[in-house]
């Protein structure tokens, strides 16, 4: 497969060109640019690694101390809550490094391709849902 010369902005249309051209001749929506698509696939990329990679080493680090409540760690800290609300916590640390891990996939995606993929955006958009609400429920828990 060959990479477009540009590709529309619409995801519901999604028509790749061979020639570069201000808009869609399938829905008249501006086009991106192969060069735009590959910016944003790199920018996707490198902040999905930045967040996996910061999520795991936060995971890593505070597991002990929040699924273990009341005992110090290494540096002598103590998580106060109760076990539940620490796993809850790392729940949440997980769904985000799983965002980060998914925007990696798709810069990766929009490298090799030079296009956007649909399902992987509703898969983002179900996620970024998922943390949400978890975010919610946890505060809700710590509140308690």
């Amino acid at each position: 497969m060959t990479k477009p010369a540009a590709v529309c902005s619409s995801l519901r249309c999604g028509h790749a060109l061979a020639e570069p051209a201000d808009r869609c001749p399938a829905c008249g929506r501006p086009t991106w640019s192969a060069r735009r698509v590959a910016v944003l696939g790199c920018l996707m990329l490198g902040l999905g690694l930045l967040l996996a990679a910061g999520m795991a080493v936060l995971v890593w680090l505070l597991a002990p101390g929040l699924l273990n409540p009341g005992m110090a760690d290494a540096g002598g800290t103590r998580f106060t809550g109760t076990a539940p609300q620490g796993r809850q916590v790392l729940w949440l640390l997980v769904l985000v490094g799983l965002f980060g891990a998914l925007s990696m996939a798709n810069g990766t995606w929009q490298l090799a391709t030079g296009r956007r993929s649909r399902p992987m955006l509703v898969a983002t958009l179900v996620l970024v849902a998922a943390i949400v609400f978890t975010a919610w429920r946890t505060v809700a828990m710590l509140k308690a």
